[in-house]
């Protein structure tokens, strides 16, 4: 397999004036002859930096949507617009209606009648292209680990825990190596980490995506960090729901391993 590039096209934070920040995420990953997209975003400002980084969303193959959240999504109208033909990957359970406690926080309800058309559903593991894995089943090794505080669905009117199976993350197979894609990473960084490390039986390169550390305490945080060097990876690549603050704590235990995603960032496989 050639080079494969990841981009992020738009994040929480922007520290190169041509592009913009919002709280949100949209990653776009170039093969040779594929470009896919993760997320598009909480506005249509994920379109402008793709304008602006020389990226056409009309030549986009392929949508990921990650979890049915707004700051993932509210960029769909967008997209359904510049781009009539690719293919649109997501879980039937994204189109639940999504609360913070009781604040509405789901895929616009505008969008969810096109985008539940338009849209493939998937519930199993699927290989979208050779060694382009979508998995959707991440397996809770540690409920202690995951990032489900606050996140609900209504169901007619009665609130339930949201434990987020409608959450999928990408895996690219390259050189007998396990590269992971993640929008939020709410059913857990490590639980994602074993999932992939179970599924193919090889070892970690890169993570790359959402960790949902900002709202982790210290003693959370330490035990994740601390758990994903015991699993062990090559590089770490963190964004949005991460914080800087867990950036930091990241980046001082893994040093030359680790980077920040920020807007307009590029990175090869």
């Amino acid at each position: 397999m050639n080079n494969i590039y990841i981009t992020t096209i738009i994040d929480n934070y922007s520290p190169s004036s041509p592009f913009y920040g919002e709280h949100g995420l949209s990653v776009l990953i170039e093969t040779c002859d594929k470009k896919i997209l993760m997320d598009v975003g909480q506005s249509n400002l994920f379109a402008e930096n793709a304008h602006r980084l020389g990226l056409k969303l009309d030549e986009v193959t392929d949508l990921v949507i990650s979890h049915g959240h707004y700051d993932h999504t509210s960029g769909l109208k967008t997209f359904l617009e510049k781009n009539k033909t690719a293919n649109i990957y997501m879980h039937p359970d994204a189109l639940q209606n999504k609360l913070n406690i009781n604040k509405y926080i789901g895929i616009p309800l505008d969008m969810k009648k096109t985008i539940k058309q338009k849209a493939t559903m998937i519930t199993t593991n699927t290989e979208i292209y050779e060694n382009i894995h979508l998995i959707t089943n991440t397996h809770i090794y540690d409920n202690d680990l995951t990032n489900f505080h606050n996140m609900n669905i209504d169901e007619n009117g009665e609130l339930t825990p949201d434990t987020f199976e409608d959450e999928i993350f990408i895996a690219i197979i390259k050189n007998k190596q396990i590269n992971i894609i993640t929008g939020c990473a709410h059913r857990g960084i490590t639980n994602i980490m074993l999932t992939a490390s179970s599924i193919f039986n090889l070892p970690i390169n890169i993570v790359f995506g959402g960790l949902h550390l900002k709202t982790s305490d210290e003693i959370k945080r330490e035990v994740i960090i601390s758990k994903m060097a015991t699993i062990g990876f090559n590089k770490i690549i963190t964004n949005h729901c991460t914080g800087l603050l867990a950036f930091h704590e990241i980046k001082t235990k893994f040093q030359e391993k680790a980077f920040y995603g920020y807007t307009g960032e590029k990175f090869s496989i």
